[in-house]
């Protein structure tokens, strides 16, 4: 049975609570900066990059960025949290 922050149980038919929008600026929530998010939004968005070409341009960062990498896994969905 689902319980609140303070271990009180909740009854199952009860809506979640309204979300909450931040208001800010440098929120670039779930990317960790605008850059990854520009980057991300560049791959797919306009270059309309394949998978498999997303496969190959993230191997290729392994060795020399990490972070970058890593953005590329979690853009994927396949990196480890």
């Amino acid at each position: 049975m689902p319980c609140d922050s303070n271990g009180n149980f909740i009854d199952p038919s009860t809506p979640p609570p309204p979300h909450r929008p931040t208001n800010d600026p440098d929120d670039w929530t779930p990317y960790e900066s605008r850059l990854d998010f520009e980057i991300a939004e560049f791959l797919f968005s306009r270059n309309q990059m394949s998978g498999g070409d997303m496969d190959l341009w993230a191997a290729s960062l392994l060795k020399h960025n990490d972070e970058l990498a890593l953005l590329a896994c979690i853009v994927q969905g396949w990196c480890p949290k």
